[in-house]
């Protein structure tokens, strides 16, 4: 048996390995500053946000990255997502909006995010994730959507997630979870944590 600090230091340590696999050489920029925004290259692997910044959003679509593997806008008061709707964020591999006052993610289907294999969405406003059926993230490892305000969990078990290993729903408004094994898209699933929601129901 593992204690939970266990079960969660697995994932964090598959989170690690991840990011290693970027490269030893990747260019990690952190901004805080809308001038520092303004000034980022694009050839930047990797971009950290984790401060509000005014036009964060302008200014960033006015960047053309070349190979952008990791973006965190994290804490950034953002409430849309649409702005991924471009093909400068196709070599996404992690991407992090955590924190943030995103409520909904209907147009995330639309965005060009074929490589990515983490994708943190938690303690945002999200009520309804039913466009992850039409994500084409086959290749997805890691989905993080806690302490949001989602109540159904159908839509993932639609969507094809089979290399999805690692699904985190805790402190939602889940109260019934449907057959965890539909279609087979969880079937590589480990870690799958929905603790703090209403669950009266699990069919197995």
């Amino acid at each position: 048996y593992f204690s939970m600090d266990e079960l969660y230091e697995k994932p964090k340590e598959e989170e690690q390995k991840k990011e290693e696999e970027i490269g030893e050489n990747e260019q990690i920029v952190e901004v805080k500053t809308e001038e520092e925004l303004k000034n980022v290259k694009d050839t930047v692997d990797r971009l950290e946000i984790n401060v509000s910044i005014p036009n964060l959003l302008q200014t960033l679509n006015k960047i053309n990255f070349q190979k952008l593997e990791v973006l965190s806008l994290n804490e950034t008061k953002i409430t849309s997502i649409d702005f991924l709707i471009n093909d400068k964020f196709k070599s996404l591999i992690i991407l992090e909006l955590k924190s943030n006052d995103i409520a909904s993610i209907q147009k995330l289907s639309e965005a060009p995010l074929k490589e990515l294999k983490v994708l943190d969405l938690s303690s945002n406003k999200i009520s309804s994730v039913e466009t992850l059926a039409k994500c084409p993230f086959k290749d997805l490892e890691i989905l993080i959507l806690s302490n949001n305000q989602i109540d159904k969990i159908v839509p993932i078990m639609d969507g094809e997630f089979k290399n999805l290993n690692k699904l985190d729903l805790c402190n939602n408004k889940i109260a019934e979870i449907d057959t965890l094994t539909k279609n087979d898209s969880l079937k590589n699933l480990k870690y799958l944590y929905l603790s703090d929601n209403s669950i009266s129901k699990i069919s197995i």
